[in-house]
């Protein structure tokens, strides 16, 4: 992964849920992390959940992903 031009060996770690029962629906989370230091790099979120309700199904979706800009901290 390069951040602010730097290659910086990461570690991937990709988790998958599936929802079943009262709520159905996924969610993915991809997260990497610097192999050295553990510092949180990228984080990408997909969720996608539809629950039954009185007055008819209720989906709730959420995509979300942060990056790190810089390895240098502000001050």
């Amino acid at each position: 992964m390069t951040i602010a031009g730097h290659k910086i060996p990461s570690v991937h770690i990709e988790v998958q849920w599936k929802l079943s029962g009262s709520q159905v629906g996924t969610e993915r989370d991809d997260l990497w992390y610097d192999a050295q230091s553990g510092l949180p790099l990228q984080n990408s979120r997909s969720i996608h959940v539809r629950t039954g309700t009185p007055f008819g199904p209720s989906t709730y979706t959420e995509e979300g992903e942060f990056v790190l800009k810089s390895l240098t901290p502000k001050t």
